[in-house]
Formats: C-alpha cells, structure tokens, sequence
C-alpha cells in the first residue's frame, strides 16, 4: 500500500482540486476535495472516466457538501452521514460540485468474500461511531505521509463500515503487503511531477530526481502502476499516464466561472487551445467550449 498526494490550484478565484489517496494491489481509497470545480462523470465519464481495466466494488461517503450519483437513471443525493454501496462500479456516475468525498473501490474477493451480485446497490444514514471514524480516516488520509502510518485509522474505518453490514472484510486489509520505501519514493516522484502539469512534465524529468536510467524508471514506473492496480488508460507509460491525468483534470478545471479553455490549456500544460482540442477530440470529447457549456448547464 502506497499514500499519495496531489493538489491543483489554477488561479480562477478559490479553485482547488486535492485528491488524497491509499492504494493497494486490490483496493484503493481516495478523498476528492472540489472547490469552486464540478466532476461530472456523466459527461466525461466514457472518454476519460477512471478505470483499472477490471470490475469494482465501489462505496461512497461524503465529509463536506453534497453529490449527485446517479446508477443506470436512478438519482440520490448524497451528504454526510450517508453512505453508497454498488457491487459494480462501472455502473455508476457522479457529478460532484463544491464537495469533500471519501470512495473506497476495491476487487470482488480483494476486501470482502465476493458473495455480492453485480446487481447489488444499498445506500443508508451512518452511525454516530462509523461517521467518526469516517471524519478521522479523513483527516489521517490528508495528512499521512507513510502507508503504515494510516494504517491504524484505515482499519478502523473498514471494521465501523463492516458492523453495519458494509460487504467489507476488514482483516483482509491486514494481509495486505506494505509497500518499499522505494515504490512510496517513486509514487511520491509521479505525484510531484503530475501535480505541475503546466510545464508538461516529460520522463526526463523523472530522470534527474530519481537518477535512474530511462529504461529502470519505465519498467519500474509500469511495475508500480501494475502492482497497484493504475494501469487504466495510461497502461504504465509515462506519456500515457500523464496526458490521460490532464485531461481528467482539464474536464473538472473548464467548469469554473473564470475558467476559459486558454487558461485551462496553459495550467495542464498544453501549448494552445487548438492543442487541447485536439487531445479532446482524440479521445471523444466535445471541445473544450462545448464541454464547459454543457457542464456549466447541466
């Protein structure tokens, strides 16, 4: 298991963009902090929508604000205090706006005993202990600097979530491997470089940090993605990993006030607005114009 951290300020009035995540070989829990930005995966969600190339099980539990999710037209605004359970995350879509949210997504049979059927979705009210537990695995995720040191929060969280008849099996986190201190180094290295995406990092720059040769660092980049499960739409490569991330970010950065695809192209590192057209349009989405029309509408 490995901790990351990322944090994207664009300079349009108070946008913020902070993702915090865990992540091991079958599981991952991120916390998504949007101020002043709107994810809406139902717009974006087939061309550049987070995927491991694998089913998932996904919960979601909100800390600050509201979400709108939606799973095959059933809508359900979520808050805190509740929480959101689907067997199948593919599934399932948010638009989340001016929100602080915790997902935990994992394998069938990586943290639960894959008795849940594809079709299975539940959502309840907490309890007053697992909304703690929520809060303070929270805060530890944010600030934690090692996996081992979020551990002891991470396992609380899941053993709360499973006595209220989460499909989650928290000692099966406690077999969960830790990760080198050179595979947290090089994680650490990627979200350094990921979170200045305006000067367009290139795997040289990768290079001069960790000092390893372009061959190491491309096989050792990919055994890292692969080992925890990130290959998705980057597939280990450097390039691939990189320009499939801006445009992620790009897609929640266009639905600012002050947003114009101008600047939104300068901050992920594109050198024109015709440049980020052209990765928009290469991957299925609309232009930038229209993309931020339609999710400034929505």
């Amino acid at each position: 298991m490995i901790v990351s951290h990322r944090r994207h300020v664009p300079g349009f009035g108070d946008a913020c963009l902070a993702i915090d995540r865990a992540i091991g070989p079958s599981f991952i829990v991120r916390r998504v902090a949007l101020r002043e930005v709107v994810q809406d995966e139902r717009l974006t969600k087939a061309a550049v929508g987070v995927d491991c190339g694998r089913p998932r099980r996904r919960l979601l539990l909100v800390l600050d604000g509201e979400s709108l999710e939606s799973i095959e037209g059933r809508d359900e605004k979520m808050h805190p205090g509740r929480a959101l359970f689907i067997s199948e995350r593919r599934r399932w879509e948010s638009r989340s706006e001016h929100c602080d949210l915790l997902e935990i997504e994992w394998d069938p049979g990586g943290l639960d005993d894959g008795s849940a059927t594809s079709e299975d979705v539940a959502s309840w009210q907490l309890g007053s202990r697992t909304r703690h537990c929520v809060d303070h695995f929270g805060e530890e995720l944010r600030n934690a600097r090692t996996a081992e040191a979020l551990r002891p929060a991470l396992l609380d969280l899941f053993r709360a979530l499973q006595s209220e008849g989460c499909p989650v099996d928290a000692e099966r986190l406690c077999a969960v491997a830790p990760s080198t201190p050179a595979e947290q180094q090089l994680g650490e290295q990627v979200d350094r470089a990921l979170s200045d995406l305006a000067n367009a990092p290139m795997l040289v720059d990768l290079e001069a940090t960790q000092g390893s040769s372009r061959r190491t660092l491309t096989r050792n980049i990919r055994r890292l993605h692969e080992r925890h499960a990130l290959l998705g739409r980057g597939e280990g490569r450097w390039r691939g990993i990189r320009d499939a991330y801006r445009l992620v970010i790009a897609t929640i950065l266009l639905s600012h006030d002050e947003a114009t695809p101008a600047r939104v192209a300068e901050f992920v590192g594109y050198g024109s607005v015709e440049a980020l057209d052209h990765a928009f349009h290469h991957v299925s989405l609309p232009s930038p114009t229209a993309l931020r029309r339609s999710i400034r509408a929505a």
